[in-house]
């Protein structure tokens, strides 16, 4: 593949992650290879990216996560910055979903706001704030979640992007729901799944209609609900997405279970279970509800085998706040089953367990807490810094300007004088004392020294870079650089060091020569690159 065909083939990726996602991943790979076959490290580091986000779509987190840090490393060392905050969120999905870590989720996820914002990324800032939002809302930092939702609406808003209020809106709904606010959360669900119907996105239409569907089990209307569901399997396939299509499968099952046809309820269980191999938490709810259909059709065998699978599999990856319920139906299945050891057993464990989650949703929340306060101590002081420069430069502007102006002054004083002298005999008393003044009078009212400790305070590597790639430069050189750095022109410059434009001129000329500029190309705007 060529470069044209590779920068071409981004589109054709992007598209397939959303419809696609084995073919996208194909693609990738294709990609990947043959960018680094020619050299070509942005397209290494786009296409690594997105395949992290196909693999991450299909569960397998461990796998996106390499493909994420791989890209991280490029992007830091190439300054590829939208592909590196895309990376951000990525990692952010990562830390929470397989590594359970809220307060790493949150550094990457503020990261990626702050840094979006910055280069006026509003897809990833609104993406960010998103994410933000859920985390608080599951540490139950409720005011703060709000306000980082709140801003992605502000952004969405600015933006006129019904994608990215659709985005947003998905995080109020479900923080609607986290709280048991059935009424707006249905209200927004209702809304996004027909704003994402209109705008094509498959994946919000699906949660959309999903989260309907658990508001109606919730509520036990069992009609609406199957409305809701009919449509979400008639749509989640198209996706492409395995997890979706499972979401899909168990919200199915549940409500085969309530309408009381168990046995077709099993086999929807059992294709999640097909299809959620990656996905522990999805896997371990699908055992967990064929263990209490079995239980209600007495068959505890069955069932104990079915909760002891779901415990091995959320003991694997340590996520105690989901085993918890799983521990208490297996000890009712102990119980049951006659195994009344196990049974108390299984209750001491979940007491114990449940005391520590508590002391672990504490520690998590203490440290994105930590986490969030640290990141928003280091913006402040990052934009206290740069105004300081920006405080700092505008003095140095000014004070250029009334050097300029003292040096118009100065020049006509002389002007004025040499008029004087002219109109005067040279032995005249006043010509003497004129012609003194004349000789006292400074050529250029420039403090160089302060100059220069101003200029430092707001560029504070300039003159070093300067010298060390071109040594040949002279002090006055330097000084004429610094000017130019500053957006002065020749004209303005000659006023400062008391001189004419021609010599400024002559001066550019030699500073081009030493440092090998190309015919045409702007002095000034060099300097400022650098």
């Amino acid at each position: 593949m060529t470069k044209q065909e590779i920068e071409k083939a981004q589109d054709e990726a992007r598209l397939l992650r959303e419809t696609d996602v084995s073919r996208a991943i194909e693609l990738c790979d294709q990609c990947i290879a043959a960018s680094e076959s020619i050299g070509y490290i942005y397209g290494v580091a786009y296409f690594r990216q997105v395949l992290g986000d196909c693999l991450r779509r299909q569960d397998r987190y461990s796998e996106a996560e390499q493909q994420f840090l791989i890209t991280l490393d490029l992007c830091t060392l190439n300054d590829f910055k939208s592909i590196r905050l895309s990376t951000l969120l990525g990692l952010g999905i990562i830390a929470r979903r397989l590594h359970h870590d809220p307060a790493k989720a949150l550094e990457y996820y503020l990261h990626a706001r702050d840094e979006g914002a910055a280069i006026q990324d509003f897809n990833i800032e609104v993406q960010a704030c998103v994410n933000i939002s859920i985390i608080f809302n599951q540490l139950g930092e409720a005011t703060q979640g709000t306000e980082a939702l709140e801003r992605g609406l502000r952004v969405a808003a600015q933006m006129g992007s019904e994608r990215h209020i659709v985005i947003c809106l998905s995080g109020l709904a479900s923080a609607m729901l986290a709280v048991e606010n059935y009424e707006a959360s249905l209200a927004l669900y209702e809304d996004i799944a027909f704003r994402a119907e209109q705008c094509g996105m498959h994946m919000p239409w699906c949660e959309a209609l999903s989260g309907i569907c658990t508001i109606h089990h919730t509520l036990n209307n069992l009609e609406a609900a199957r409305n809701a569901l009919d449509r979400l399997l008639a749509i989640a396939p198209s996706t492409g997405i395995q997890s979706v299509v499972a979401t899909a499968a168990i919200r199915n099952a549940e409500q085969l279970t309530l309408e009381g046809h168990a046995y077709k309820a099993i086999m929807e269980f059992e294709k999640a279970l097909s299809l959620t191999a990656q996905n522990i938490e999805t896997n371990a709810h699908a055992l967990k509800c064929l263990a209490q259909i079995r239980s209600s059709e007495g068959d505890y065998a069955n069932a104990l085998q079915f909760l002891l699978r779901a415990r091995a599999l959320m003991e694997s990856v340590g996520t105690g706040m989901w085993l918890g319920p799983i521990l208490r139906d297996l000890a009712k299945a102990y119980r049951m089953s006659g195994e009344m050891a196990k049974a108390f057993e299984t209750l001491d464990e979940v007491q114990a367990l449940e005391s520590k989650n508590r002391i672990t949703a504490a520690r998590s929340r203490l440290s994105a807490i930590h986490t969030f306060l640290s990141i928003e101590r280091e913006k402040h002081l990052r934009e206290l810094t740069e105004l300081r420069l920006m405080q700092a430069e505008k003095d140095l502007a000014a004070n250029s300007l009334m050097t300029i102006a003292q040096n118009e002054i100065l020049t006509g004083i002389r002007l004025e004088i040499t008029a004087l002298l002219k109109s005067h005999s040279r032995a005249d008393q006043l010509s003497k004392s004129l012609r003194e003044l004349l000789r006292r009078l400074p050529t250029a009212a420039v403090d160089w020294d302060k100059y220069e400790s101003q200029f430092k305070a707001v560029h504070p590597e300039f003159a070093r870079q300067v010298l060390e790639r071109w040594p040949e430069i002279t002090a006055t050189e330097l000084r004429v650089c610094s000017l130019l750095r500053m957006n002065l022109r020749s004209d303005q410059i000659a006023k400062i060091f008391g001189v004419s434009e021609r010599t400024i001129e002559s001066h550019r000329f030699w500073i081009r020569k030493k440092m090998g500029l190309a015919e045409g190309e702007d002095l000034a705007i060099f300097l400022a690159k650098l």
